[in-house]
């Protein structure tokens, strides 16, 4: 069998079969596709071996140059390729087992945002909006549905605000459809795998009031998919039309780091836990399958928590009779 045919079952598999979202079977899709390239354009399943697997992590670093966390994933969406064929008899021999493709990632602390940087970026999306940022969301001149106009600018408060109150991913984000919020509960389903089906909540009713109204501006104009977000032609909201518009907000706002959907992730772990919510809460709101994952953002929490200690604290005034 040739490696394309292989790829594409898989993708069908995934599809059909295991039911992945999109934005999951378009990441399989570009992993593997990169791996064909370097394969070869016609190259069979047998010639797929360990020494072919061992060559294309010396080439993810070495001529791709990519970071640990990109060579990760390349490799991880080969694993569950491979294992899947073995599993479907393609291959009689899977060609990870005992392949030491371990890739020792830095420990960073992830970037987060202040609560000014975040502060600043919806306000100025509320203005932007022509919203009043002492007045309610559904009371302010923009909260005229006959108005389709501003429809990006809309959809940017409301994806400013459930990424900073849900702290899910952006592709989990794109991913939501009409049917997976639930007004009466305050809830948002967002669907995967394990512990990533989950139940996220809206924390505010004021945020509800704004879904509503950017459903029913969505609504008016008929667009011909679930997808709750839509861009300006009515065609479901891609991750990079959504990067996009996080992006200007942060440059609108006037912030110096370019915004990322990450960065309000991060900053939702790191402000949750600051303010005492337990780690393990912290860990299924985000969907981590692993404590250490959200251990990462204790460090971030932490380094905030240095800051207040050290203007608060009182040794200073206390040696010099203060």
């Amino acid at each position: 069998m040739k490696l394309q045919d292989a790829i594409t079952q898989f993708i069908s598999h995934c599809q059909h079969g295991k039911n992945l979202s999109r934005h999951s079977l378009k990441a399989y899709s570009i992993d593997l596709q990169k791996f064909r390239l370097f394969a070869g354009k016609n190259v069979s399943i047998k010639k797929c071996d360990k020494t072919l697997l061992q060559k294309y992590l010396a080439h993810l670093f070495d001529v791709c140059d990519l970071k640990e966390t990109s060579v990760k994933r390349r490799l991880a969406s080969l694993k569950v390729f491979y294992r899947w064929m073995e599993l479907g008899d393609i291959i009689a021999v899977n060609p990870f087992h005992r392949l030491d493709t371990r890739v020792t990632l830095p420990q960073q602390v992830p970037i987060g945002l202040t609560k000014k940087e975040i502060r600043a970026l919806i306000q100025n999306t509320r203005k932007r909006m022509g919203e009043s940022q002492n007045t309610a969301y559904g009371q302010g001149t923009w909260n005229r549905h006959e108005d389709t106009g501003h429809l990006n600018v809309h959809t940017t408060l409301v994806v400013l605000e459930l990424l900073f109150s849900t702290g899910i991913r952006v592709g989990e984000l794109v991913d939501l459809t009409m049917r997976e919020i639930n007004m009466k509960e305050s809830s948002i389903f967002i669907a995967g795998t394990g512990v990533r089906e989950r139940k996220v909540y809206i924390p505010d009713e004021e945020i509800k009031l704004l879904l509503k109204s950017y459903i029913k501006r969505r609504n008016l104009r008929k667009p011909d998919t679930d997808s709750l977000f839509i861009n300006s032609r009515n065609q479901p909201a891609s991750t990079q039309f959504i990067r996009k518009l996080i992006r200007m907000a942060g440059d609108e706002a006037g912030l110096k780091n370019r915004i990322t959907p990450h960065m309000l992730r991060h900053a939702t772990a790191t402000h949750l836990l600051e303010a005492g919510l337990d780690i393990r809460q912290v860990q299924r709101l985000l969907g981590h399958s692993s404590i250490a994952t959200t251990q990462i953002y204790t460090q971030a929490s932490d380094s905030g928590l240095k800051e207040v200690i050290c203007k608060a604290h009182p040794r200073q005034q206390i040696l010099k009779g203060k």
